[in-house]
Formats: C-alpha cells, structure tokens, sequence
C-alpha cells in the first residue's frame, strides 16, 4: 500500500526566475519530532516531501541550504500540510543574492594600505577559507550563511601579523577575544 500523508513541495529560484539545482532542502517538526528529512532539488529547482502527516500545531519547517551558489540559508516557519493527497502544500522560495551573505573591508598598516595580507574567517573559531586582499587592501568573504557569525584573522607571508580583528577594526592576539561580526559588516582592519 502506499503511505498515506500530504506533500510538501516547492520550486528554488532565483528573484529573475533561474532554477536552482541540487540545492539541500530540509523539513522538521518539533512536534512530530522529524529532524531527519533531507532532499536536493531536481534540474527544474523542485523539492517534495512525501506521505507528511498534519502537525496540529503548524510548526513545519522548510530549509533550504543554497550557500554554493551564492545564496543565503533561507527558512520557512510555521508550516502544515493538507493531508489531502490532491492539494499539496506549496513552499516556493524566490532568492536574491545581497550583501546579507557578505563580510568585507579594508586592511591598513597604520595608514598604509597593506596588500600582503591574507584574511582568514572562522566559525565557531574553525577556519573555512582564505582570501588574499587586493591591490587596494580590500577583501570580501560572500556566500556566508546570515544566521551564523564569523571571526576574522589577519595574517603575512613572514607571519609579522597574525592577529584578530576586535569590533572596532583594531588587532587583537587572541581568537578568545576576537569580534564575532555578522554578515554585512564592513570591516577597516588597522595594525
């Protein structure tokens, strides 16, 4: 026999319309203690949920993780699904990339712009990439998840500067005491 239940479904897109392949999806309920539905969108940007009991107090959780290519962990709270098998539940989400999902700034030795210097970011004080800065002593980190915030570590070739940044732009030693920015911060490092 085929389970009973509703369906949860939805297209991942971009604001102008482009579908957005193998994008993680999740659902949860608390209530229903679900934690462990997963699934990728198809080639068309479509997820679907299958045979999803009703949760009497509407606390469906759909998740999508589309950070790969660009665009911000988005979720949709306070869900529940027609256990009707003819009227699906329809989540779609329609993504703009923005400066949500951005850290950048500047990185000056006094007031000399430094273009030596490798920024790191850490989260949860585990390192996940690097970039260097450029010609003008800038640097951006995109494709951060806006739920989370990120620490940042400056450092040189001949390791003269391996220190963090604290709120303010200034250098700090320790990750301990290390500014924890959130996304769309501008940051002007100086040391």
């Amino acid at each position: 026999t085929l389970p009973t239940g509703g369906t949860i479904t939805g297209v991942v897109q971009t604001a102008a319309g482009t579908k957005l392949e193998n994008v993680f999806v999740t659902l949860t309920s608390d209530y229903l203690n679900i934690t462990d539905e997963i699934t990728r969108t198809d080639v068309n940007g479509l997820y679907a949920f299958y045979a999803m009991k009703s949760s009497p107090t509407s606390d469906y959780v759909v998740t999508i993780y589309p950070e790969d290519q660009g665009y911000p962990v988005t979720e949709r709270t306070g869900l529940n699904v027609d256990t009707n098998l003819d009227n699906p539940t329809s989540i779609d989400f329609n993504l703009t990339k923005g400066n949500q999902t951005t850290i950048s700034g500047t990185v000056k030795n006094g007031e000399t712009i430094a273009t030596n210097v490798k920024v790191l970011i850490y989260k949860n004080d585990i390192r996940i990439v690097s970039v260097l800065v450029d010609e003008n002593g800038a640097f951006e980190f995109t494709a951060l998840n806006s739920t989370a915030t990120y620490k940042l570590k400056f450092t040189t070739r001949d390791k003269t500067l391996k220190h963090y940044s604290a709120q303010d732009g200034s250098s700090v030693e320790s990750i301990d005491n290390a500014y924890s920015f959130s996304t769309g911060s501008v940051v002007n490092f100086v040391y």
